[in-house]
């Protein structure tokens, strides 16, 4: 499991969140990593979880869903209740800076699937425990093969 920790703000300041893009793209002024900050930098955390498999790690098995795995599976309302629990699941064990914000309906992961082009549509609906802001993270997957 990933050691996050949030630190309690001092008087007047604000907590950042700071991560190197994934994509290892330079400033291009400065030639340095572009930097992700405070909403960014938990966006891309939250793709990046999304989209690892398990096992994929080799000292922490359990990160990850096995969302990409899916894609080649027949979708149907079982296996889109599957993923969203173990989306759900990881998300609260991985991500301590986000909790999982629900519609009313008790769901906040929201799996739709794309028929004409083989993939999935995920939406999560999570709130920062920071600055609590409630934000729509969409990540979309299509079927290569």
């Amino acid at each position: 499991m990933r050691d996050v920790r949030l630190k309690r703000p001092i008087a007047g300041t604000q907590i950042i969140f700071r991560d190197f893009d994934l994509g290892f793209r330079r400033h291009p002024k400065t030639g340095k990593l572009v930097i992700k900050k405070n909403h960014e930098s938990v966006q891309q955390a939250l793709k990046y979880l999304v989209l690892s498999n398990k096992y994929e790690r080799p000292f922490s098995p359990e990160y990850g869903t096995d969302l990409r795995n899916s894609l080649f599976e027949n979708f149907d309302p079982f296996t889109a209740h599957r993923l969203t629990n173990d989306i759900e699941s990881s998300i609260k064990a991985f991500e301590p800076r986000v909790s999982i914000d629900d519609d009313g309906n008790g769901q906040g992961v929201f799996i739709e699937q794309k028929d004409d082009e083989n993939g999935l549509i995920v939406t999560i609906r999570y709130t920062n425990n920071v600055t609590t802001e409630i934000t729509d993270l969409n990540v979309n997957l299509n079927r290569v093969r």
